[in-house]
């Protein structure tokens, strides 16, 4: 779907349910970009007591393009509000085009994942386009278990080959693990 703009709501999941995802938009195999989920704008939007914020999922050839996250609360009732026993995101786009994340608050996301686990506030993977990540704050995202090794960033951007990335005024901090 196409040009829709979802505000103003409030999700709350059950984190002991391994696959839970509060916001998913994929597009599998569309044929052009008429098939494609763009133009979308998830605005005020806040998430507690789940394993994973965010999930947008494009196809590598028709991508979804100027898809927008922004102003939303996620994790941010308390200690451990997110995550669970492996990989998380607050928000993650794969092989979108044109993304915007702005003015998001991501907190208190644990994970007591194993080695091959991540633990990302904001993860962009394989874009094109015009990556603007901006205003906005990342803090106390914690690896809890002390036996395992897992990755913790903040902010993790990754552009596929002629794509470009606006990184600025964003906050990280408190980004810690057990492991020793």
């Amino acid at each position: 779907s196409q040009f829709n703009k979802i505000r103003n709501v409030s999700i709350t999941h059950n984190q002991l349910f391994t696959q839970n995802i509060a916001v998913l938009q994929t597009s599998t195999s569309p044929s052009s970009l008429a098939g494609t989920n763009s133009n979308n704008t998830y605005e005020n939007i806040t998430i507690n007591s789940a394993l994973n914020g965010f999930r947008i999922n494009s196809n590598s050839i028709n991508r979804d393009e100027f898809v927008t996250v922004k102003n939303c609360l996620i994790g941010t009732s308390g200690p451990n509000s997110l995550g669970g026993t492996g990989s998380g995101y607050g928000i993650f786009f794969n092989q979108a085009k044109d993304v915007t994340i702005k003015g998001n608050i991501i907190a208190n996301f644990s994970s007591s994942g194993g080695s091959s686990s991540a633990l990302d506030g904001i993860y962009v993977s394989n874009a094109t386009g015009l990556v603007t990540i901006s205003g906005n704050q990342v803090r106390a995202m914690r690896n809890i278990l002390a036996s395992s090794l897992c990755v913790v960033s903040g902010i993790r951007c990754v552009v596929a080959s002629g794509g470009s990335a606006n990184v600025f005024n964003n906050f990280v901090s408190d980004l810690t693990t057990a492991y020793s």
